[in-house]
């Protein structure tokens, strides 16, 4: 089986974000945000209630009760940000290239206008679905993106499904991932 397409921004950055959400990466940055945000809280809180300004002590705890509420968005916004920056400068060559996978008996062939890579199966770790996404993932940390849109994408999940079951890989699907 032979896919060709084109890699974007976008693209990159749904791979980076999903592993970032499987990974705890995320959820150890909105932890961190959050309990940041509760003792900073604390301490002015008591600081008002010491000085005994308790008018202004109930709109200052109105205010943090709404700041918890969005500050987990903040914090996944500001690591969005980041991974989009990262991306920006590493992929910066990348984008639009069509990209060529081949699969062939004994590994994956990945190639475009810049690089060839081959990927032997014996170096798989999974293949995990979203809505719009196949990534094939590798042991040593390198991955494989194939967009739905620019692919048949019955056919490829047929065909991953298979290959997965084949070299003993688990297949993961997630088909309403969204960043959060």
């Amino acid at each position: 089986m032979t896919l060709k397409y084109l890699l974007f921004e976008k693209d990159y950055l749904e791979n980076q974000l999903y592993y970032a959400s499987r990974s705890q990466i995320a959820k150890k940055y909105k932890r961190g945000t959050i309990n940041n945000a509760v003792l900073t809280i604390t301490m002015i809180t008591v600081y008002f209630f010491i000085l005994g300004n308790f008018s202004f002590l109930l709109w200052f705890i109105l205010f943090c009760v709404v700041f918890l509420i969005i500050a987990p968005f903040i914090a996944l916004g500001r690591l969005k940000k980041a991974y989009q920056n990262s991306i920006a400068q590493l992929f910066k060559n990348r984008f639009g290239l069509t990209s060529t996978v081949e699969f062939k008996s004994s590994s994956i062939i990945d190639s475009d206008s810049m690089r060839v890579s081959e990927i032997f199966y014996s170096a798989l770790q999974s293949v995990e679905e979203t809505g719009a996404y196949f990534f094939i993932w590798t042991k040593y940390g390198e991955n494989l993106i194939i967009p739905k849109s620019e692919v048949d994408k019955d056919a490829v999940k047929n065909y991953l499904h298979q290959l997965a079951e084949q070299i003993k890989i688990p297949y993961h699907s997630d088909l309403s991932w969204k960043w959060k």
